[in-house]
């Protein structure tokens, strides 16, 4: 970490033996770094200070050239798609979170598509989750209502076919 900072993003090669170099800086905290499937890019969330409501971004890697903001209003949480065609993440909202994915396209270079709403669900964070190497389900831990109730079980949920119904939605939106 940074004077100042509570959290940036460092980088270094496993083979060098040298020490970490930061890759992402900056007043703001950075977290959850994510690299793409091509190891091309990398996914981060980053809130702009106390209070703030973090936010997705993409940054070229491993030299951070280009930079590109994947969640207009909010998000945390970036996943990759096994393909590296999506980003997932999530925007924190009470009741329901919502995790929301966009097309990043990179000829010639990196375009980020509009974000497209996937599902509506309680989170907590949406820290705990992850994208199934198929990338047709995904599976979290679910929050629970106490220490007491944590401690005497764990909840995790696999959605399975929700591609076909986002495609159905998707193609019902359109009539």
């Amino acid at each position: 970490m940074s004077p100042g900072r509570t959290r940036d993003i460092f980088f270094m090669r496993p083979d060098s033996g040298s020490a970490p170099v930061p890759f992402v800086q900056s007043p703001a905290d950075e977290y959850d770094p994510r690299v793409s499937p091509d190891r091309r890019l990398l996914a981060y969330a980053s809130a702009d200070g106390p209070g703030a409501a973090p936010t997705v971004w993409l940054r070229d890697f491993p030299t951070p050239v280009g930079k590109w903001n994947v969640s207009p209003l909010s998000g945390r949480a970036p996943r990759w798609s096994p393909d590296g065609r999506y980003l997932y993440y999530w925007r924190i909202a009470d009741p329901l979170d919502s995790l929301f994915r966009v097309r990043v396209d990179r000829t010639p270079s990196v375009v980020v598509q509009a974000p497209e709403f996937v599902v509506a669900l309680k989170v907590a964070g949406g820290s705990s989750w992850d994208l199934h190497p198929d990338g047709k389900r995904f599976v979290y831990m679910a929050p629970t209502r106490s220490a007491a109730a944590a401690a005497r079980y764990l909840r995790y949920y696999v959605l399975q076919g929700w591609f076909g119904e986002l495609r159905r939605l998707i193609a019902s939106a359109g009539k």
